[in-house]
């Protein structure tokens, strides 16, 4: 599993994977209203992602890493201005 803090969030935020990807993945982060506001190449062999998340607005998000079809985690991000 992963874990993803601070949540809420305000300027940016870790994704901390219990384990290392064994493969080529994507973060997916999709606002409330389905729209993928983000994508990011993640590599093989990661354990911590940084994201930037000021550019955002605030309210709710939806985060999953997938690989391929394959979603390996999702979660609820709430960013605050």
């Amino acid at each position: 599993m992963a874990k993803v803090f601070p949540n809420p969030t305000k300027e940016r935020f870790n994704l901390v994977l219990d384990e290392p990807l064994e493969a080529d993945a994507e973060l997916v982060l999709m606002n409330a209203f389905g729209q993928t506001v983000a994508l990011h190449a993640l590599g093989a062999g990661l354990l911590n992602y940084e994201f930037g998340a000021s550019n955002l607005t605030e309210g709710i998000y939806f985060l999953s890493v997938k690989q391929g079809k394959e979603q390996l985690f999702a979660t609820r991000l709430v960013v605050q201005k």
